[in-house]
């Protein structure tokens, strides 16, 4: 027992001699506080919520986050490790979080126009854009509508048109937002219009092409899960259309679930692509 615990002691003593250098080092997921938050009009007066994160001089990095997440979405998964380097800018988009949802219909080519107004009064000319989901689908009708804001462009998860999805999952989004447009009919308030209306961006939306995505002429990572709720023709159709494009399938991923390897998978791909 003596020379067990005198081999513990000694390798204890070992490990702790070690240079900190030679440890695995981790990466950032410390929520920060940002650097610059508020609202900024867009072109019809909504004000849309926003927040900056890192150095004013730096890069800008555009987050844009799923269906009914706001700009908060990504505080723990990617912000931290990205301000270190980048300039992040966060933003809800019409109907999420304390942005309101203004007059006529949600959209992404609304949502992409949103991103301009953004990036226009932050003095940002081209930024480097990453979205998941929703904000995936957000990133590519960005690049297609306003291809001289996006420098390099990261969509995770996304599809371009309704059928991308996988034919169970169309099915559920589509029940699940008939269903709340029979509730509106009962309990007429804004919050249940505003909720249909989010949810509905799942219905039809976007309305992209693959010749369309043939337009985009900027350094882009597609990402996805190897499960994904996308049809993978479709994931690796979005790869193809795009020139030069990369692609990333997420082991053993699903949708949301890919987080779960952000250090492992996600992290290292983002910073290695970026610092390109």
């Amino acid at each position: 027992m003596r020379r067990f615990v005198c081999a513990l002691l000694c390798l204890a003593l070992l490990i702790a001699a070690l240079p900190v250098g030679a440890l695995a080092e981790g990466y950032a997921h410390t929520r920060l506080s940002p650097d610059e938050a508020g609202f900024i009009p867009a072109d019809d007066g909504v004000e849309l919520e926003y927040a900056v994160y890192g150095r004013a001089d730096a890069q800008a990095v555009l987050l844009l986050a799923p269906n009914g997440s706001d700009m908060h979405f990504y505080d723990t998964y990617l912000v931290p490790e990205l301000a270190k380097t980048y300039r992040v800018v966060t933003f809800s988009t019409r109907g999420v979080g304390r942005t309101a949802h203004g007059e006529g219909k949600l959209t992404f080519d609304r949502d992409a126009d949103d991103c301009v107004c953004v990036l226009d009064a932050l003095g940002i000319d081209r930024a480097y854009v990453f979205g998941f989901s929703d904000g995936g689908n957000l990133a590519l009708v960005l690049a297609v509508n306003h291809p001289e804001r996006v420098a390099k462009l990261i969509p995770m998860s996304a599809n371009i048109r309704q059928r991308g999805l996988k034919l169970r999952y169309q099915i559920a989004f589509t029940a699940q937002w008939l269903g709340l447009c029979v509730k509106c009919w009962f309990v007429r308030t804004d919050e249940a219009r505003n909720y249909r209306d989010v949810i509905g961006k799942m219905v039809g939306q976007p309305k992209l092409r693959f010749s369309d995505l043939e337009g985009i002429r900027v350094p882009t990572l597609n990402i996805y899960g190897e499960h994904d709720l996308f049809w993978k023709c479709h994931s690796r159709g979005i790869t193809e259309s795009i020139p030069g494009c990369r692609e990333l399938v997420v082991p053993d991923g699903g949708h949301s679930d890919c987080f779960t390897q952000t250090d492992t998978v996600l992290l290292p791909a983002i910073l290695s692509f970026f610092a390109e």
